[in-house]
């Protein structure tokens, strides 16, 4: 399934190349850097979980296809969406001890490459293995570029939201077959997850088994969606029947947004 958009744009504008890469598709993002505006989008998601190898033999198809991605760009900026990863505490991370962070909660190889981003207003270290092939790839296409992971991202964004400051919020961010969960206390982070579902009946297990464990109130704890979720979905429509209160991400320029997937909500995000 492809999704693509574009817009027409001055020669003279400043850009900035945003990539989410996984092993379930890509996603570009191609925006004015002054002006924050989008100029060009592209979506891939395939129909089943491909080898890191696989993904990025399609990530260069969809290079070769569109002369918009091969621009010259001022910054690049690639995220990884993977769930080998974990978020550990400031004052307790090592970086010699990277790797036994991730052993905890996923298996890796003793060749995974380990890489670490830090959070430093709320003093949290995302550890995980990034799709180092990928990463070469872009390197010697565009030269420097930055990486991150997905969770880094997702956790900056829902703790930097002024609606999430006041009260306990949790923010959905969903895929196919994978959704990302971040619960924010009154401006502080009390969770953040990547779960794997096969069902729908899965991936409310899993958000419910997260209200469980956090003591909070379905009828009363607000969820946020983001991703490629809406309300005609089945999917939305079992979450509903067990959380009272739902909203979706406010993005701006486009109207009615509960109807329209918001696949790269947290992409356009990655360069403000």
């Amino acid at each position: 399934m492809t999704q693509l958009n574009k817009i027409n744009s001055s020669p003279h504008t400043t850009k900035s190349l945003s990539v989410q890469v996984s092993l379930i598709g890509h996603s570009f993002l191609v925006k004015n850097a002054v002006l924050n505006t989008v100029l060009f989008s592209h979506s891939t998601t395939f129909d089943t979980i491909v080898s890191p190898d696989e993904a990025l033999i399609a990530l260069i198809k969809t290079f070769s296809e569109y002369p918009e991605l091969k621009d010259n760009f001022d910054s690049i900026f690639v995220l990884h969406q993977n769930d080998l990863m974990t978020v550990v505490p400031h004052t307790l991370f090592e970086e010699t001890e990277a790797a036994n962070y991730l052993k905890f909660n996923t298996k890796i190889l003793p060749t995974d490459f380990v890489a670490f981003d830090t959070i430093s207003t709320q003093q949290f270290v995302v550890v995980y293995v990034p799709y180092v092939n990928i990463n070469n790839y872009f390197f010697e296409t565009y030269g420097s570029f930055q990486y991150n992971h997905f969770s880094t991202l997702a956790i900056k964004v829902a703790m930097e939201s002024a609606n999430f400051k006041e009260n306990t919020t949790v923010c959905l961010d969903i895929a196919k077959d994978t959704f990302y969960c971040t619960v924010i206390e009154k401006g502080k982070l009390l969770l953040h997850n990547v779960y794997s579902y096969k069902t729908n009946e899965d991936f409310i297990y899993y958000v419910l088994f997260c209200f469980e464990q956090l003591q909070l109130d379905p009828n009363i704890t607000p969820v946020t969606l983001s991703g490629s979720i809406i309300k005609e979905d089945s999917l939305y429509t079992l979450l509903y029947k067990y959380i009272r209160h739902i909203s979706f991400v406010t993005i701006p320029d486009q109207n009615n947004t509960s109807n329209k997937r918001n696949s790269f909500y947290l992409l356009n995000k990655a360069t403000l």
